[in-house]
């Protein structure tokens, strides 16, 4: 029922004289009150009770309909929403498994908002919403990445949510019992309007490698710094490699000297004894770095050590068990008996396990990879959602020939422009180009003590993205020391958790963001020019941020 106006307006008309005897008219609105509303009718048949009374909140539906027949009874036609802030909820029709499980999130990622509100993520046990622990790789849903948690033992099933009826004329279903996982806001704030373009469950990393187990390299003369070479090129980090320093009758008896000298204790010896003494067919008995292999007489035949990787043997002593690996070219090298301990004559020695692949044919588009190599028993069906990044092939002799004379140049230190492009391009062969851009801040503006960095890569681009945490915990070749957090462009092609051929891991492209190098101008410069700098920084930009800004774009 309405009442509207058919002529005239709410309000009259007022007129005023202005001290010059002009006459000034305006409209002085006054809307009616109602002072009494009466509304008559004539009941014709009845009492008759309502057929249904259905309350709708929280997203459920209630029937209320015997509770409004039954004199006496009251009901709660309105209610608070029980979610005290904003949340997504995730509904499955079993109970999660007590095991690792990831979600992948793909959100289209906006430059603009790369970190969302705090999130609590939380299941329902029967009784309340208790919290769950995750690791959140999508900066609280702005960025693509996964969410991994470990399924709860206790959770129960809740229809949470109503559903609506077969036709207009039924009841709304009260619901679909699933269980939930929901995601809401901490803290009470805007939780912004992050997209998501897809959820896809069961989600895991995987890299294009392939696994090379118990491959014979050669065996040792006794000569300092000997070179074995892997078959399959590149090398992949990780390698597992096994030396053979005692075999024959000789092991038998020297087993127990090696392993005191390995594993640096008499229980690791004792623990040994125990195990080889254990009736049964096991020909292999491994503890720690010590693996023996014995015969069906059971008496010890081989002695295994694994050695381990360095970046150098600078460092290390004479009889550390340490060798280097060139990943691009496949080499393994030992030390000289100074630097690095020299496998003993005759030792075999053997890559126990390794992995090679990656490089620009493994970028594949999304959904490319649709088969199981091996057979893995409870999966139906194997998909890549999204396409395949971060591969790069590695450094060809021209890219050397173009790079070795600034490398010599700068000497691990970035004195001049040029000397941060060098960085750039000895970060991994994705990087195409690279141009620094001196005493320009973020904005652009001139500004002193800022070095603007701006990269493009030799790979086709699919898309544009923004990751602001690149730089947790990574390493710098630029400043060799850990960089805070902070922001860097790319494309999906060039950056990712792939891995390169070159001897540069392609992560480390992604590496670069805001950082105060006072530890590096410390090696450039002398302590009294090292304090005017400084001074001169805390007087002109103090308050203003980092000292240096490395764009990639």
């Amino acid at each position: 029922m309405r009442v509207r106006l058919l002529s005239g307006s709410y309000g009259f008309r007022n007129t005023i004289l202005d001290p010059q005897g002009a006459q000034f008219s305006f409209v002085v609105p006054q809307p009616p009150s109602v002072a009494k509303f009466l509304l008559g009718y004539t009941w014709q048949q009845g009492p008759l009770n309502a057929d249904y009374v259905l309350s709708f909140n929280d997203f459920r539906y209630e029937d209320d309909t015997e509770a409004s027949h039954l004199p006496g009874q009251t009901f709660q036609p309105y209610k608070p929403v029980e979610d005290r802030t904003p949340a997504l909820y995730l509904g499955f029709d079993k109970k999660l498994p007590e095991d690792r499980l990831a979600i992948l999130f793909n959100i289209l990622e906006d430059r603009e908002d790369t970190k969302g509100p705090a999130l609590l993520w939380q299941y329902w046990d029967g009784f309340s919403w208790e919290d769950l622990a995750v690791e959140d790789e999508t900066r609280d849903l702005r960025l693509p990445g996964l969410v991994s948690f470990i399924g709860p033992d206790d959770s129960a099933e809740l229809a949470r949510f109503s559903t609506g009826g077969a036709d207009q004329s039924s009841v709304p279903a009260p619901g679909i019992p699933r269980h939930w996982l929901r995601a809401r806001l901490r803290e009470d704030q805007p939780p912004g309007a992050p997209v998501i373009q897809g959820l896809f469950p069961n989600a895991v990393h995987v890299i294009q490698h392939q696994t090379i187990i118990n491959e014979p390299l050669g065996g040792s003369s006794g000569q300092q710094n000997q070179t074995f070479s892997f078959t399959q090129i590149p090398v992949l980090e990780g390698e597992i490699i096994e030396v053979r320093e005692v075999s024959g009758l000789r092991a038998n008896v020297e087993w127990r000297i090696v392993a005191f000298e390995v594993c640096g204790s008499q229980d690791a010896v004792d623990e040994l004894e125990t195990m080889l003494a254990a009736e049964g067919s096991q020909t292999e008995i491994s503890k720690g770095d010590v693996r023996l292999v014995r015969d069906r007489n059971k008496r010890i035949t081989e002695v295994w050590v694994r050695w381990y990787s360095q970046r150098h043997l600078l460092f290390s002593k004479a009889e550390d068990r340490h060798y280097v690996v060139d990943h691009a070219q496949g080499l393994l090298l030992f030390g000289d008996a100074k630097n690095g301990k020299v496998p003993p004559v005759g030792a075999l020695i053997m890559a126990r396990q390794y992995r090679t692949g990656g490089g620009r044919a493994g970028n594949v588009d999304a959904r490319k990879i649709s088969q199981l190599l091996a057979p893995a028993g409870g999966i139906e069906e194997a998909f890549n959602p999204l396409p395949a990044s971060g591969g790069a092939d590695g450094e060809s002799a021209k890219q050397y020939e173009a790079r070795a004379p600034q490398t010599l140049r700068h000497g691990g230190r970035a004195l001049l422009p040029e000397d941060y492009e060098t960085f750039a391009r000895e970060a991994s062969p994705a990087v195409g180009f690279a141009r620094a851009i001196p005493a320009r801040d973020p904005g652009g503006r001139r500004a002193p003590g800022w070095v603007g960095h701006r990269w493009g890569p030799t790979l086709r681009c699919t898309r544009r993205w923004f990751v602001p945490t690149c730089l947790d915990g990574c390493w710098s070749r630029a400043h060799r020391f850990p960089l805070p957090a902070g922001g860097c462009y790319g494309s999906a092609k060039e950056f990712g958790d792939g891995r390169s051929g070159s001897r540069h891991a392609p992560r480390q492209v992604a590496c670069s963001a805001r950082t105060r190098p006072r530890g590096y101008l410390a090696r450039c410069v002398g302590a009294r020019r090292r304090a005017h700098l400084r001074n001169r920084w805390r007087r002109k930009i103090r308050g203003t941020g980092p000292l240096a800004y490395f764009e990639f774009v």
